[in-house]
Order: C-alpha cells, then sequence, then structure tokens
C-alpha cells in the first residue's frame, strides 16, 4: 500500500507543477471557475477586436484585432510588486487557432489594476474572409 501512496503522491507533484505552467479548458464562455480568464474567437460572421481600457481615464490601453480563425485566451494577473497604494497587474495572452482548450499564455503586457479595466469587445464588419 505504501507503494501506491508514494505513486498517487508523485502524480500529484506533477500535475502542480503541469498546472503552474499549462491552463486548462480555454473555451469562448469561460471554464466555469473565476480566475479572471476569457477566451474570444474571432470567425467570418463574427471577426472581433478586443480592447482593454483604463476606466479611469477612458482610454484604450491594448487592443487586439483578432484575424479570422483564431481564438485570444487571456487572463490577468496580480504582480507581487507594488506600485504605490495598489499593486500593477499584468494581462497574460496567447493567440490560438480557434478550438484550443490547452496551452501555456506566452505573452504578456502590463495593464493597470483589474478593478480598473475594462474589456470591450467589437465586430469589424462582415463577412471577412479567414485563412
Amino acid at each position: 500500500m505504501r507503494h501506491r501512496a508514494g505513486k498517487f503522491g508523485a502524480c500529484v507533484a506533477i500535475a502542480a507543477v503541469l498546472g503552474g505552467c499549462m491552463y486548462h479548458g480555454w473555451r469562448e464562455g469561460g471554464n466555469q471557475r473565476s480566475l479572471n480568464a476569457f477566451t474570444y474567437i474571432s470567425t467570418g460572421h463574427r471577426p472581433l477586436t478586443i480592447t482593454i481600457t483604463d476606466v479611469r481615464t477612458d482610454t484604450p490601453v491594448w487592443t487586439m484585432e483578432l484575424p479570422v480563425g483564431k481564438q485570444l485566451s487571456m487572463r490577468f494577473e496580480e504582480n507581487q510588486k507594488s506600485r504605490g497604494d495598489l499593486k500593477s497587474w499584468t494581462l497574460r495572452y496567447a493567440i490560438w487557432p480557434a478550438g484550443t482548450e490547452y496551452g501555456v499564455l506566452d505573452q504578456s503586457v502590463p495593464v493597470p489594476p483589474q478593478q480598473f479595466c475594462r474589456i470591450d469587445q467589437t465586430m469589424r464588419s462582415i463577412p471577412e474572409i479567414g485563412p
């Protein structure tokens, strides 16, 4: 029995390490958990542009014209270092083929604290031809 418990513990440790590197459940509409994570899919009949706006100044701080047939998956993360009274935040994101559910967010950009960010999605003119 001790041998099985050791294997189980090793599996849990490996899953914890992989869980920190890989995020599961990138689906449009969310993953049924509150993780500040979002996925948007751009199609020929719904080509999307995603914009993050700082609501304090109503200024766009980041925009992505998502190509047709691609998905944008992103997550807001609070940084450990602080700027004044507010901690700084990072938007981690990746652009993948539409329907991708597993992967690492390999790009990042600094953003205002999450409580001051608004995500706007706008639809470009249709139809738009994709790959």
